[in-house]
């Protein structure tokens, strides 16, 4: 995480990001179907039943006080790494930032839904979760919108919101004395504090494919492929698809319907099974001790600022 992400007064570096993501009962279904047979997952024609709706709650570990809108935080006792480059795992305490909706809904021209809540502890609630308000819904990334540069309304550092009022497929939360100062998404498009002022919740969650086959977003390439902003390839990411539709039709993959949590599952059962299935008795010994988990190498991907292009 950045330094000013998720206010312009935090100056912590390596700060991390937890989160825990929650399905009702029509979500938990279409994922039981999925996973019916555990060792021979079925990734084909997934779709969310109209009602599925998905959750996710996003802490930070980044101090409470470099953020004004985390005063009376929330905060839970968590098992992470010490920092975003360790291994080591000790308890730490993580606040709470923002709560992600997806909806499954017919009356949506693409068929979901996205809804952003951003923690505001000014608002002082006796039941914390409340200090969540409301910062937007989108149903669309407004593949209209494209001025051919970064746009007057992205906002890398959040001093203050910028509401991009051109917008036909989001909406954020007027009010400036409830939601915080925060940035959104490319040009004023729904993302939450903890998520790239670049993109937008529909456009990384479209990609939601297993095998994976494009990043969550153009940024996640290589330095030197990342399309320019606001490019034909760029907005390849900002075009509107509907549910179940495949972000890469023309490559052997399956959408897993904007669940990139499905997708995360499903990609690294198929990494395990392709580096050598476990599945058999006889891959194991009986004194063989456990090995330690492999060392893991993390990279912090830098966007580039799009004002450099």
């Amino acid at each position: 995480m950045q330094p000013q992400q998720l206010a312009i007064s935090q100056t912590y570096t390596g700060g991390q990001m937890y989160a825990v993501g929650l399905y009702n009962i029509f979500g938990g279904y279409a994922i039981g179907k999925v996973w019916a047979d555990k060792d021979h997952p079925d990734a084909k024609d997934i779709h969310f039943p109209i009602g599925t709706v998905v959750m996710k709650v996003l802490f930070t570990d980044v101090p409470t006080d470099q953020m004004p809108s985390l005063v009376n935080p929330l905060i839970w006792n968590a098992y992470v790494t010490e920092n975003y480059i360790s291994q080591k795992r000790v308890f730490k305490k993580m606040a709470l930032v923002q709560m992600d909706l997806m909806v499954r809904d017919d009356r949506a021209p693409h068929g979901w839904v996205f809804g952003n809540y951003q923690y505001n502890g000014k608002t002082n609630h006796k039941n914390m979760w409340k200090n969540l308000v409301p910062l937007g819904i989108q149903w669309g990334n407004d593949p209209e919108n494209n001025d051919g540069t970064w746009g007057e309304f992205t906002n890398p550092v959040p001093a203050i919101t910028r509401r991009n009022p051109n917008l036909k497929e989001t909406i954020i939360n007027p009010d400036v004395e409830e939601l915080p100062p925060t940035h959104l998404g490319w040009n004023g498009r729904l993302n939450g504090p903890a998520d790239n002022y670049l993109s937008s919740c529909m456009s990384c969650h479209m990609t939601a494919q297993a095998p994976a086959k494009s990043p969550m977003s153009p940024l996640f390439f290589p330095t030197a492929q990342i399309p320019k902003v606001a490019s034909k390839e760029w907005m390849k990411w900002f075009q509107n698809l509907n549910c179940g539709e495949r972000f890469d039709a023309d490559k052997p993959t399956s959408s897993t319907d904007f669940s990139l949590q499905l997708a995360a599952s499903l990609q690294n059962f198929f990494n395990w099974r392709n580096a050598g299935s476990k599945m058999l008795a006889d891959r194991y010994k009986q004194n063989q001790k456990r090995n330690a988990d492999p060392e893991q190498e993390y990279e912090i991907r830098r966007a580039r600022d799009p004002r450099d292009q």
